[in-house]
């Protein structure tokens, strides 16, 4: 997002997300930034208009529904308004001036600036309007594993605190671990281990788990646990002499796929090597 008062940035924002608001009986859920009365505040985002309104707390308000995001964001405390309900409007528009209207009389001249995602509710707007202090790196890691499960392809693959090989080893992998990619950052995957770590991986050192290691026969039936610890919720019994497509291994259990198609993690012990 664009900086929402003109000429200000982050440094300007002298009142957190989540701060305490009223001895505690409830949260800050947006960021004030401070600025002389009657500075201009521009719309963040492209969107549509859907309020204008005055509250007795925020003071006069706009609200305008992002059109590149599922957010809601709400301006508030303004001078005045000078937009209207349902109009479509660019990144930069004027929106109105600031003010300290609302519950805000007693506090210099700002902005409250607020984030509100479909179906999470208030989000930090902190983290929309930080401008990185150098270019990304370009990422050259495949995208396609995002969200998924991929695995390690031999031993001693290191997990790092960050995506560099100069970061901090976290620990180092098994042949075969699977890991979660959460992102990716130049050639490296950020990854969950299936214990909840989070780290940075080689995108390189990594295989996707289509193709199993091999097959397996469960000798009696066994539990297929969602994850590899045995308090783990139950996601299918597989009964005794059913051939499981093994797909990675972690801590002293598999991960497999029954002949269903569901996926989840097994003890070692209960299966045989055909």
């Amino acid at each position: 997002m664009s900086f929402p008062v003109e000429g200000r940035n982050t440094r300007a924002i002298l009142s957190v997300f989540g701060a305490d608001r009223d001895a505690g009986r409830r949260t800050h859920h947006g960021v004030d930034i401070f600025a002389p009365r009657g500075t201009p505040v521009l719309s963040a985002t492209p969107g549509r208009v859907t309020r204008v309104q005055d509250t007795e707390i925020g003071g006069k308000v706009v609200w305008v529904r992002d059109s590149d995001e599922p957010n809601s964001v709400y301006y508030a405390h303004l001078d005045s308004q000078v937009v209207q309900a349902g109009a479509n409007i660019s990144k930069g528009t004027l929106l109105g001036f600031v003010g300290n209207t609302g519950n805000a009389r007693t506090t210099p001249p700002h902005l409250h600036f607020g984030v509100y995602r479909r179906r999470e509710g208030p989000v930090n707007p902190y983290y929309y309007l930080l401008k990185p202090s150098q270019d990304l790196v370009a990422t050259s890691a495949p995208l396609d594993h995002l969200g998924q499960w991929t695995r390690t392809v031999n031993q001693g693959i290191r997990l790092r605190s960050g995506p560099s090989r100069r970061a901090r080893v976290v620990s180092e992998l098994e042949e075969y671990t699977p890991v979660r990619v959460l992102g990716a950052a130049g050639s490296w995957y950020r990854v969950r281990l299936p214990d909840g770590q989070v780290g940075f991986v080689a995108a390189r050192l990594t295989e996707a788990v289509n193709e199993p290691l091999r097959s397996q026969v469960v000798v009696q039936t066994s539990a297929m646990v969602s994850g590899p610890r045995d308090s783990a919720p139950i996601v299918e019994a597989v009964e005794a002499g059913t051939g499981v497509s093994v797909l990675g291994t972690f801590d002293g259990f598999l991960y497999v796929q029954s002949p269903g198609g569901n996926t989840g993690w097994m003890a070692s012990e209960p299966t045989t090597f055909p």
